[in-house]
């Protein structure tokens, strides 16, 4: 027999051998596949019913640990979507069936998947038993660490926090690390703000800053107000949109100061300030508003725009003191803002029967170009409104 043909032969064994190989592995994927789906059909319905009272027995516990995965899978489908009692009683099989123990052993799997299926339905379930193993795995694979971290967070381990805060501020996922710490709403407050004044990384302040913002941390305000000084811009407007959503007045003299100091300039923190001040309801804060409403950059007189209208008559009176000194672009600016939200009409209206500070923005407004309210007021049925208005686009119409 020559070389060749021995080649020939063994090349064409290998063949034979690999295709026999992957047939076995695709019948038996196939045959494990169909035992999950018939597995999972005979239980899905009753441990439904079971969970909102319709039977009063659950499915039969699972045999061995190809059930029991099948089971972890179900419970993680089904419980997000019950409350109450419901969710209890898929609580207290959970437990019944011996699956705490199931999922704190997948848990220390070395496969990273396994193991975040496990934090994921533990962080479910609301197992607390399964916390010491959490924790443990917060050291290692990145992923791991993060659905673990989310777990800890769904079952309201609040003393793991000083640990998560180091396991994902290591891992670099600083906005996975406030969307974790909001989980825990309020008892997240004391760790964020020791992360606002002294995490290492400008990132991790940021997050700090936007989360307790989130979760209305109205006791974080000194703090936030502290932020404002930094000197990093993007942590300047965390802070300001921060003390914005917690909406608390007494953070106005300090965002008016951020809005002045900016001096309406291209500045995020500046922007953000403006946003704040009009979330705020803070009347004190129109003068300043006015006067970013001046500014070159379009997102600074946007949200100082929106801020001033946020304000009603207050921001009306502020912006018709000033509107002289105004450029163009700012009176156009705030009177389109003004049409978005439907007010503009009103303003016309008072300004027809006689109100002088609105008579000042409708004229100011037409002649920077802001007409088509003008002229569909023109047209209507209030005779004194169409009257005015069609006094102010022939007005408009000759300078």
């Amino acid at each position: 027999m020559t070389i060749a043909l021995v080649a020939f032969w063994i090349a064409l064994g290998a063949v034979v051998l690999t295709t026999a190989l992957a047939t076995s592995l695709r019948a038996f994927g196939a045959l494990t596949a169909a035992r999950r789906e018939r597995y999972r059909a005979e239980i899905s319905e009753p441990l439904a019913a079971f969970a909102v009272g319709a039977v009063d027995d659950p499915p039969p516990p699972p045999a061995g640990r190809f059930e029991q995965r099948v089971l972890h899978e179900e419970l993680a489908r089904l419980a997000p979507h019950l409350k109450g009692d419901a969710r209890a009683q898929l609580t207290g099989l959970f437990e019944r069936y011996g699956l705490v123990e199931s999922v704190a052993r997948d848990l220390r799997s070395e496969h990273p998947l396994t193991a975040i299926r496990a934090a994921e339905l533990a962080g479910i379930m609301h197992a607390s038993e399964c916390v010491p193993t959490l924790r443990e795995r917060l050291d290692g694979d990145p992923l791991v660490r993060l659905a673990c971290a989310r777990a800890l967070a769904e079952i309201g381990a609040a003393d793991a926090m000083p640990q998560i805060v180091a396991a994902l501020a290591e891992s670099g996922t600083a906005t996975e690390l406030g969307h974790t710490l909001m989980s825990f709403g309020p008892r997240a407050e004391p760790v964020l703000r020791e992360q606002l004044r002294s995490a290492p990384t400008d990132a991790q302040r940021r997050i700090a800053a936007s989360t307790l913002g989130e979760i209305h941390a109205h006791a974080a305000v000194a703090d936030l107000v502290d932020a404002l000084g930094d000197r990093d811009t993007e942590l300047r407007a965390a802070a300001a949109r921060a003390l914005g959503q917690i909406g608390e007045q007494s953070a106005g003299t300090a965002l008016v100061a951020l809005l002045v100091a900016a001096g309406g300039g291209r500045d995020v923190a500046c922007a953000a300030a403006a946003t704040a001040l009009g979330m705020l309801d803070d009347p004190a804060g129109a003068a300043a508003l006015v006067i970013a409403l001046a500014a070159g950059d379009w997102d600074v007189r946007n949200a100082a725009a929106r801020s001033l209208v946020a304000l009603g008559d207050r921001g009306l009176a502020e912006v018709a003191t000033r509107i002289d000194g105004l450029p163009s672009a700012a009176i156009a600016h705030f009177a389109g803002m003004l049409d978005v939200a439907d007010r503009l009409g009103p303003v016309i209206a008072r300004a027809a029967a006689g109100d002088p500070a609105m008579d000042r923005i409708a004229r100011a407004a037409c002649a920077c170009g802001v007409r088509s309210r003008l002229r569909e007021l023109a047209t209507g049925g209030d005779e004194d409104v169409s009257g005015y208005a069609n006094a102010l686009l022939h007005e408009g119409s000759h300078t």
